[in-house]
């Protein structure tokens, strides 16, 4: 009770407030909102999936390290289309490789097909170990006698070294890469001729987005250029047009919703109230809300992610639930001929110490989300409860002051009394009647919802990819790809090995692998014949050659005897300091291009291997994720890659929406408790949030909703917003002793009906959106919203009714 005092001192003092300074107050808001909304207007969607993962993943770093050299993060493909016309096809190909190598600063490098410099590079793992042992002999043997002997002996010991080796020339020619798969410089053909691929790296990682939004319509307006004289159809795909295309959806999805759903909540909110100037103060202060969210947002964070995209919708349903309460009271009031000046401050002074109860439970549900070291929840839980703050602010400060500035304009409109009785008065007598029978019958649908959430939860789907449009190019390009070359998976997962003899046993086990489609590793460019023996004695050869090119008379007999472009140039550079080194230079100046990336890495200090093992199934479908990586577990190996980064992302939301579930419960039942003061009242507002999570999500699974990404998400979101309307049935119940129940369905019924109906209204424009993911996410929270409105009406009462009995 002394609580409630303080906080009846502090809203009179609000209410008071407000009455004497409207225009202030008015004024204060409008140059907060303009100062946000510089930037709100800045705040963009950022789809990159490792952002919803943890910062400081040990995953996460191992797949960053990686992509500096698979670069599958800046990786943008090129889909030409030809129809069979394969020459004109080339022309183009060509003339867009040259555009892409004209674009410094944008494009990193393009993958060739065939590498000169790579096969000199090779050249030497052609010569067998014999001839290794006897060019090392002989080379040690030439620098000891180097010393002593005259030096027309000296030159002529280093002829007889070259011409002792048989055709050394043929063995650096005879190298070729994958010969089934050249087919031209720098693109690659299908067999059948209707598509050739570019494969770009870009200089940026796809986390840009500035730079992402710059280079994708710069690319595609110059290759627009180029097609006008071929008029070939072409399409965009890899990770840089995937995010891209995600985020312009996403931007587009962001204002659809917020238009929509503004226009909709504001237009049913008209519909009940019948006056234009209060739709308008509601609309006004919901937008300023959101504005002041999304400029926290920028200067916070600096862009959404998949899931707080959700966030304006999220606003507007809090914001018109806080907004009707008042309203609501405003209405009454004025319909018993009180001044707007005396609604408007007993609609603060009284509404608002209920309505503010419901904030403070909400705000801590929402900010226990942001404890968790997992960005996919903890932004949007701490986006959410401040953004639930300024819906509050907004309401209790910026509505009353226009309604009193523009008051003249209440006074000339018929006070309306609310929507008739009848229903309401109906309803106290059938609950009077059958509340027995309403409790028993909610046993019984508990307990069939309970065997349907139980199936739902079983069915979870860990498929991400399957929560966006299919219909995107990126996607339909990479089902062609898949198709023109006959590829079942475009994704990947790399062992890393130390050492040739490692590569051959972890190859050798992941043959036996059942998913196993393609192992690539650096065997597929190297000899047969070249193990890690050999590849020490070339890195021994080589450094006995660096060091005899250093004699500048040398120099000058290599050059006589026309070997120096056949030795030194390949062999030699100045600025090598081992051949592992050199050869991971020239992977990153071009690669061969058959859908593989490059094999070897740099990890720490060392250089490792790559095996790279695609799946011989198309992982993003039918669950094939899960399946496909619970079976490499049955390896004693260490796997990277995307799939790998994606099953994670799919797990820790699983894991931690167990956590945040408790953890929204728990804090919940602490505030409802010291809001309302009672231990029952707290346990049984916890009870029906779980009973209308246990409906929603047997809804569900009744309409064909299977559990992922977002639909999870949706649990600890409707536990803060659906509290509200339980607490305040339960706070008006205490405050009437428990008497009648009729008085409540009176006063109440009216406002969470039509607060739950702009909810729903609102997350109903996500339905409409491009983005699976959001349709899903607006859909479920649309069940349970509407599961919570039925179990506080109709349950919550029937219970109170039992009790007051």
């Amino acid at each position: 009770m002394k609580r409630k005092k303080i906080l009846g001192s502090i809203f009179e003092w609000l209410g008071k407030l407000v009455i004497t300074h409207p225009k202030a107050i008015f004024v204060f808001f409008i140059l907060v909102t303009i100062g946000m909304f510089l930037f709100a207007i800045r705040v963009r969607v950022n789809p990159y999936l490792l952002l919803l993962l943890p910062e400081n993943d040990p995953e996460v770093a191992e797949y960053e390290n990686l992509n500096k050299f698979i670069g599958t993060e800046r990786s943008f493909i090129i889909g030409i289309y030809t129809g069979g016309k394969i020459e004109k096809g080339k022309k183009f190909a060509r003339e867009i490789v040259a555009k892409l190598n004209s674009m410094e600063g944008l494009v990193s490098y393009i993958h060739n097909n065939n590498s000169p410099e790579l096969m000199k590079t090779y050249g030497m793992y052609f010569l067998s170990k014999s001839d290794l042992h006897s060019l090392k002999k002989d080379l040690d043997n030439f620098n000891s006698s180097i010393q002593g002997l005259s030096k027309s002996i000296a030159l002529s010991s280093f002829v007889k070294i070259f011409s002792s080796i048989d055709n050394f020339q043929t063995y650096i020619d005879k190298l070729t890469i994958n010969p089934e798969d050249i087919k031209d410089n720098s693109y690659i053909i299908s067999k059948n001729g209707n598509m050739i691929l570019i494969y770009a790296c870009m200089t940026h990682k796809a986390n840009d987005m500035a730079f992402v939004n710059m280079v994708i319509p710069r690319l595609r307006k110059a290759i627009d250029i180029l097609n006008k004289k071929y008029n070939l159809p072409y399409r965009f795909a890899g990770r840089y047009e995937q995010i891209y295309e995600a985020n312009q959806q996403g931007n587009i999805d962001l204002m659809m919703t917020l238009i929509l759903s503004l226009i909709c909540v504001v237009f049913l909110f008209y519909i009940f109230y019948r006056n234009v100037l209060l739709s308008i103060g509601i609309l006004c202060s919901l937008g300023i809300s959101v504005i002041w969210t999304l400029g926290f947002v920028r200067l916070s964070y600096g862009y959404l992610n998949l899931i707080s995209i959700s966030i304006v919708v999220i606003l507007i349903g809090l914001g018109m639930d806080y907004g009707i309460h008042l309203t609501n009271k405003f209405m009454n009031l004025r319909y018993r001929r009180k001044t707007v000046d005396e609604s408007i401050y007993a609609a603060i002074s009284q509404t608002g110490i209920s309505i503010f109860g419901g904030v403070l439970i909400t705000v801590f549900a929402f900010l226990s989300l942001s404890f968790l070291n997992f960005p996919a929840l903890s932004q949007i839980g701490l986006i959410s409860a401040v953004g639930a703050i300024f819906s509050f602010t907004s309401m209790i400060g910026f509505f009353p002051s226009i309604l009193l500035i523009f008051k003249k304009y209440i006074d000339k409109q018929s006070p309306e009394a609310p929507i008739t009785k009848k229903i309401y008065k109906w309803y106290d007598v059938f609950l009077n009647k059958h509340y027995k029978r309403i409790i028993d019958i909610s046993i019984i649908v508990t307990l069939i919802f309970t065997y349907f959430t139980v199936k739902l939860l079983t069915s979870y789907d860990y498929n991400l990819s399957s929560l966006f449009n299919p219909h995107r190019d990126s996607s339909i390009l990479a089902r062609d790809i898949a198709k023109e070359f006959q590829i079942k998976s475009l994704a990947q997962v790399v062992v890393l090995a130390d050492s040739i003899n490692e590569i051959e046993r972890i190859t050798g086990e992941l043959k036996t692998f059942e998913y196993a489609g393609k192992i690539n590793s650096i065997f597929d460019i190297l000899p047969s014949s070249v193990d890690d023996e050999k590849i020490s004695l070339v890195n021994d050869v080589c450094k006995r050659l660096k060091g005899i090119s250093n004699n500048v008379l040398l120099r000058m007999v290599i050059k006589k005897y026309g070997l120096e472009s056949m030795v030194l140039k390949p062999l030699l550079p100045q600025d090598r300091p081992s051949l592992m080194e050199e050869i991971y230079k020239i992977y990153n100046k071009g690669l061969p291009y058959s859908m593989k990336r490059e094999y070897i890495v740099k990890s720490g200090n060392s250089i490792r291997y790559s095996i790279n093992l695609s799946p011989n199934v198309d992982i993003y479908e039918n669950n094939n994720l899960k399946s496909f990586l619970e079976a490499l577990r049955k390896y004693d190996l260490h796997f990277i890659g995307y799939p790998i980064l994606q099953y994670k992302l799919m797990k820790l939301i699983q894991d931690n929406m167990i956590i945040a579930f408790l953890l929204v419960l728990t804090v919940v039942f602490v505030m409802v408790w010291l809001v309302v003061a009672r231990t029952w009242a707290a346990l049984l507002s916890l009870s029906m949030l779980l009973l209308s999570i246990n409906i929603m999500f047997g809804a569900m699974y009744l309409l064909g909703l299977r559990i992922n990404l977002v639909t999870f998400v949706v649990s600890p979101l409707i536990i803060g917003i659906g509290i509200n309307s339980l607490v305040r049935i339960l706070d008006r119940y205490l405050e009437k002793e428990g008497n009648k129940i009729g008085i409540l369905i009176t006063e109440m019924s009216k406002t969470l009906t039509l607060s739950s109906l702009t909810t729903i209204t609102a997350f109903a424009a996500l339905v409409f959106t491009q983005t699976r993911l959001l349709a899903d996410l607006g859909l479920s929270m649309i069940i349970g919203i509407a599961s919570c409105y039925f179990v506080a009406e109709i349950l919550l009462l029937a219970i109170l009714k039992r009790k007051g009995k």
